[in-house]
């Protein structure tokens, strides 16, 4: 997978008939910036999910939830699109974010890289390179994504709603 492309949302819940069915999910909600960012959020829940019926739905866009919702999607940084930033990922997301692209959001995040390198800086200075197999459990902190790197980084992403203010 070398971009977005070709995603394919499945689902498999529980019919009237109390088995498991596998249904289309439908397209995800996506944010395309050429040259820099494309993410494609797939599913939603707004709260804890009540089974069998009430699991989410496909998100309407690519905002982060609200405290005990969560989204689950991909991402993938153009290969060099490091220190490059663009007004539509702040208003896509709802976040305030500087100009270097560091930001923050009180959600838990769970990501895993699935292909490419990208350095994730955080606000103190410290920098990690993570590559394909990595997982990242990120709480609430002000970060910033810089592929510098010569391939696309794509990654799975997890976002939790969490309460209080920790970035």
């Amino acid at each position: 997978m070398k971009d977005l492309s070709n995603l394919r949302v499945v689902v498999a819940a529980l019919g009237e008939d109390g088995k498991g069915h596998f249904t289309a999910g439908g397209p995800p909600a996506r944010l395309a910036v050429p040259g820099l960012v494309e993410s494609a959020f797939v599913w939603e829940a707004a709260e804890t999910p009540n089974l069998p019926g009430q699991f989410g739905k496909l998100p309407v866009d690519i905002s982060l939830p609200l405290p005990g919702g969560t989204k689950f999607g991909i991402s993938c940084f153009a290969p060099h699109s490091a220190g490059r930033t663009d007004p539509s990922v702040r208003a896509a997301l709802g976040v305030d974010m500087a100009d270097d692209g560091m930001h923050g959001h009180p959600t838990l995040d769970y990501e895993v890289i699935i292909s490419g390198k990208i350095d994730l800086m955080l606000d103190s200075g410290e920098v990690r390179t993570l590559t394909p197999g990595t997982m990242l459990m990120m709480a609430g902190v002000n970060h910033a994504w810089r592929n510098i790197y010569d391939e696309p980084c794509i990654f799975v992403t997890v976002t939790v709603g969490a309460t209080g203010s920790a970035c």
